[in-house]
């Protein structure tokens, strides 16, 4: 016994397909996400005074995730001293003399079509973030595992998006979310 079958409309259905993949392939929205919440984050963690990224759900080197909430490091004395006679406060906050480091170094340099680089244009930023033999580490970038989380929350959402578009555009009458 021989079985033939022929699917009616396969080349629309094929068209279908290609243009779910065409939008699966297009990661604006989550990365315009990322862009927006790690922009965001940022300057969180100088209101937080580094608890973000110092310890505070920030991935090390060996992908384990510390949850202490630990702040940066205190002033030295003598930096406490010095800011009080320029007029900046004695010991808090950290990194905030003009707003600079804070509100002017975050920046996207270069979007690409799967990600993009975020820098701190300030020149005396790199010295923070990694600290000197003189000055402790103070980290004013990073990744947070909140930040992680809603970005992989965001491509769920895209990927759930455009099903549910394929789905409607074939006359299923439900998806599932």
């Amino acid at each position: 016994m021989k079985i033939n079958a022929e699917i009616l409309g396969a080349a629309n259905i094929q068209k279908k397909i290609i243009k779910v993949i065409v939008g699966l392939s297009d990661w604006k929205e989550p990365l315009k996400w990322a862009e927006n919440y790690l922009k965001d984050e940022y300057k969180e963690n100088f209101d937080k005074q580094g608890a973000i990224y110092q310890g505070g759900g920030f991935a090390n080197s060996a992908g384990r995730v510390s949850t202490t909430k630990k702040a940066w490091r205190p002033l030295s004395q003598s930096t406490r001293v010095q800011r009080k006679r320029l007029g900046f406060g004695g010991a808090r906050p950290i990194l905030v003399r003009t707003g600079k480091l804070k509100n002017k170094g975050f920046a996207i340099v270069r979007r690409k079509v799967d990600g993009f680089d975020a820098i701190n244009t300030i020149k005396y930023a790199k010295y923070h973030q990694l600290g000197t033999k003189r000055m402790p580490q103070r980290k004013i970038m990073g990744v947070s595992r909140k930040a992680t989380l809603g970005f992989k929350q965001a491509i769920l959402n895209k990927i759930k998006k455009e099903l549910k578009i394929f789905s409607n555009t074939l006359g299923v009458k439900t998806f599932s979310q």
